[in-house]
């Protein structure tokens, strides 16, 4: 593991870590994450700076504890007024259809765009670095979104 720390103060460390992972359990990917780790593909990394046009953001990595989430006024009417899209949910596979989306969605940033799914996926996105799911939203048969998710 590579790791770099930086102390700022006394109350305050900089934190820039990074390590790659070829493969890990599900155990291991939980505790990565409460140690707020994040991934792309089986390079890991935290930090908790960035810096954002010209400022300096503090980065908080969240978890929802599932158990106790409850959907809203709000959520509840939103899925209400979607109940004719289908919902699919399966292991990961990068397919054309996924990346001309991908590339629709990425015109809305001016930096560090990325160049393809693959810059965030594995180049076997449903098992390594962990399984991984996606859940991807249809009209009439027609994608409309994608998202995906480590178990």
């Amino acid at each position: 593991m590579l790791e770099s720390k930086t102390h700022l103060s006394d109350e305050f460390s900089f934190i820039d870590e990074e390590f790659y992972l070829p493969k890990a359990a599900p155990r291991r990917m939980d505790a990565l994450w409460a140690d707020g780790w994040r991934h792309f593909g089986t390079q890991f990394y935290r930090y908790n700076l960035s810096f954002y046009e010209g400022r300096i953001c503090c980065v908080f990595p969240l978890r929802i504890r599932l158990a106790d989430f409850s959907c809203s006024k709000n959520k509840r009417r939103i899925i209400r007024k979607n109940q004719d899209l289908q919902i699919v949910i399966r292991p990961i596979e990068i397919t054309e259809e996924k990346e001309i989306l991908f590339r629709r969605h990425k015109r809305r940033f001016t930096r560090a765009v990325p160049f393809s799914l693959y810059d965030f996926l594995s180049f076997s996105p449903a098992n390594l670095p962990c399984e991984a799911l996606e859940v991807c939203v249809y009209e009439r048969g027609k994608m409309l979104a994608a998202s995906f998710f480590d178990v």
